[in-house]
């Protein structure tokens, strides 16, 4: 776990991990400087539990402090965990039990909010994309809070590289690289939303074609352009991690032209051709599917 002043929902997060069905043999929490009362609960939980913490000097932000924290883990199996989440109570029973010989295996979760209701349950569905690692190039479906590791992942990932934006992407792009991924449609996690959170889904922000045109008119960013833009960071901080893999490369080096098409360009054909053929139902006639890639291609 990375703490960052996350008192508010930090007890209930401990406290749903410590009431697992499966005891987790140790928490590894690394705090990127808080000045609320976080430090204050992480010493109260070490004098009675086996949670260990460390603090940064600097902030160093939430990518290199996920780093730092998994690689302080001793255990075989590493789950990962955000500060204002809530654990259900059979999560890691239900992760060790479906991960099989897989590195990574990330599972559904529910949408709550500060009162811990749920805006929306299983957020993720069935995850019907992403097979492979070609996938990840597009975009990720691997929600960090969400992810088991083998620790063997590790040696394939640790240091992560300079400029990604997201560490889950990594670990998932690499885990599917070698064919080690897998998925547990059961919802497993209260995921938290909330205006000071590092990261989230952007569910208060309804999306559409036509919203999208007139934020790209009025020159406002919008949910899919700042995870798009992100993914273009991680894509070239990570261009020659499959460098030897020629055929893998030359997709890596023609993925970042089409995203950056989207981020460049009111009209974004390649984008939209993509996308298109990506998600639309294969059964659906010639024309559907045109419709689709203009669709795609505008906003």
């Amino acid at each position: 776990m990375t703490t960052y002043n996350g008192g508010p929902f930090l007890k209930k997060q401990l406290d749903s991990i410590l009431k697992q069905t499966i005891q987790v043999s140790e928490i590894i929490v690394c705090d990127d400087g808080s000045s609320d009362g976080t430090l204050q609960i992480l010493e109260e939980y070490t004098r009675f539990t086996n949670l260990r913490y460390f603090v940064n000097q600097e902030n160093i932000g939430f990518v290199k402090n996920f780093e730092k924290a998994l690689s302080l883990c001793s255990g075989e199996y590493i789950v990962l965990a955000d500060q204002d989440d809530i654990w259900y109570h059979d999560k890691v029973e239900v992760l060790l039990d479906s991960i099989g010989d897989n590195l990574l295996i990330h599972s559904d979760c529910d949408l709550i909010n500060d009162e811990d209701e749920i805006l929306l349950k299983n957020f993720k569905g069935e995850i019907i994309t992403h097979k492979n690692a070609e996938d990840f190039l597009f975009n990720n479906v691997v929600t960090g809070c969400t992810a088991m590791i083998h620790r063997d992942l590790l040696l394939n990932t640790i240091p992560f590289p300079a400029g990604i934006s997201y560490h889950d992407w990594y670990l998932a792009i690499k885990a599917a690289y070698l064919g080690k991924i897998t998925y547990s449609s059961k919802s497993l996690t209260g995921y938290r939303q909330h205006n000071n959170q590092d990261t989230g889904t952007g569910i208060n922000e309804a999306s559409s074609i036509l919203r999208n045109c007139l934020f790209r008119i009025s020159g406002k960013e919008f949910t899919n352009l700042k995870s798009t833009k992100s993914q273009v960071k991680n894509l070239k901080a990570t261009l020659n991690d499959f460098v030897e893999d020629v055929d893998f490369h030359q997709k890596h080096k023609k993925m970042i032209l089409i995203l950056e098409e989207y981020v460049n360009g009111f009209f974004h054909f390649s984008y939209g051709s993509y996308y298109s053929k990506k998600f639309t139902d294969p059964t659906k006639s010639e024309l559907i599917k045109f419709i689709n890639q203009l669709k795609f291609s505008i906003g």
